[in-house]
């Protein structure tokens, strides 16, 4: 399976990436904070700090998955697992938050502000 994208170690706080496909989701890169730079030693790219590297991972699965038309049907979204720091700034509509299940373990260390 070939990929889009080359993400690599740039320095001790950065991580690089690389591809034929960046320009055309270059608006998703500047969410994530990633900054387009022409000169940077091995070639132009997108430069990242290494602390949005898990969220930079998953958006290339996810640009991957749409550019081969991969759908997922609803039984295989019931299993999917998100990590707890991709869910900020996800809007629920009040249908939603009437099914939504929160495990145990994600209520530790939580304050008041849960509404479910």
């Amino acid at each position: 399976m070939s990929s889009h994208f080359e993400v690599s170690e740039y320095s001790e706080k950065s991580v690089v990436l690389r591809g034929d496909l960046t320009k055309k989701y270059k608006d998703r890169f500047i969410e994530l904070y990633g900054k387009w730079n022409k000169n940077l030693k091995g070639g132009a790219g997108w430069i990242f700090s290494k602390k949005r590297e898990d969220k930079l991972i998953v958006l290339i699965k996810e640009i991957e998955c749409k550019e081969k038309n991969i759908e997922v049907n609803q039984d295989e979204k019931k299993n999917i697992k998100i990590p707890t720091e991709a869910l900020i700034n996800i809007e629920v509509t009040q249908d939603e938050k009437k099914n939504i299940k929160i495990p145990t373990e994600a209520l530790i260390n939580t304050k008041e502000w849960l509404y479910v």
